[in-house]
């Protein structure tokens, strides 16, 4: 299981003609996103796949109450068949269970700092979710649960 350590690495595809992404260079940036990779890569129904090659505007909520133009890159886009046959395209943010829910904390100046997180991780799937129904693709946030069916 995922012991809270960042790794970073380089990631080489070994079907380079499966990855579609503007970068030759693919810096992963935590254990997760590692294993994603090297799934994309590997599984015989994913078609075709990206790192961070998506840009998608957004609405960021600053600390002081207001609003700040930013940009969103999520961590990958796949087309895969699916069971049935069907071919599927999805955008996918890899996050921590815990980035994905209100906080619990009862420590004050953390459960301040975890919900900005989360009010933040909010307004970017919520662009997200809107560019993707706009281009018929699904977003779908990957966490430890999905990965390692913790």
């Amino acid at each position: 299981m995922y012991a809270g350590k960042t790794k970073t690495g380089q990631f080489v595809p070994r079907n380079p003609e499966k990855y579609v992404g503007k970068s030759p260079t693919i810096t992963y940036r935590s254990s997760w996103e590692q294993r994603a990779l090297e799934f994309f890569d590997n599984n015989p129904n994913v078609v075709r796949w990206s790192y961070e090659d998506i840009t998608i505007p957004y609405l960021k909520p600053m600390e002081n109450g207001s609003l700040k133009k930013a940009n969103y890159i999520p961590d990958a886009y796949v087309e895969y068949y699916n069971r049935r046959g069907e071919l599927k395209r999805e955008l996918l943010e890899i996050k921590p269970m815990k980035q994905t829910k209100r906080s619990r904390t009862r420590n004050v100046n953390q459960k301040m700092y975890e919900n900005y997180v989360y009010a933040v991780n909010q307004c970017k799937w919520e662009a997200a979710q809107r560019w993707c129904a706009m281009r018929g693709i699904e977003f779908r946030i990957i966490t430890e649960v999905s990965i390692f069916g913790a």
